[in-house]
């Protein structure tokens, strides 16, 4: 049974999705990963559509938000099995959504993915996996490969990178 079988619940909760148990299989492994609920975090309104109708046709069901702060709502308002999460936005920027999403939600698999700039700092995707993602990919994105990553994830024994705290 997945979520999107469950009817969608909006439950409030804290640490694990209550949900998660339902879709872990033997040996800790995800099943029907095919009918996952992904969250979109993204502030550029065309590759949040491009990521939707790319695991929409994939059978997921997606959710999106355009900044940090909105993605953490979400996150509290439904069980998410993926995160994908931008870098740089407003008000609510990645690297600080990512770090408390892991320690809010430890079982969600998390996959950045960014552009950058000219003043990002070298290693920042490096940064973005010690706070807590699973995956990091550069904009603009293989979709084919952006689609393998998230069959890994969805096909993977749940666990979670310990996020560090912000320095």
């Amino acid at each position: 049974m997945t979520p999107k079988a469950l009817g969608r619940p909006r439950p409030i909760f804290f640490g694990a999705s209550p949900l998660a148990a339902l879709t872990v299989g033997p040996a800790g492994k995800r099943v029907d990963f095919d009918m996952a609920r992904i969250l979109v975090v993204d502030d550029e309104p065309v590759i949040r559509a491009i990521i939707r109708e790319t695991l929409e046709k994939k059978g997921h069901t997606v959710d999106c938000a355009a900044d940090g702060q909105e993605g953490l709502l979400s996150l509290s308002e439904a069980a998410y099995d993926i995160l994908v999460c931008d870098l740089l936005m407003p008000v609510r920027e990645g690297i600080e959504t990512i770090r408390d999403a892991r320690r809010l939600y430890p079982s969600i698999s998390i996959v950045v993915v960014t552009g950058g700039s000219p003043w990002m700092p070298s290693g920042f995707l490096d940064k973005a996996k010690a706070f807590g993602a699973n995956r990091a990919m550069t904009k603009p994105l293989d979709m084919d490969e952006f689609g393998r990553v998230i069959d890994e994830l969805l096909s993977a024994p749940v666990s979670a990178p310990a996020p560090r705290t912000m320095p």
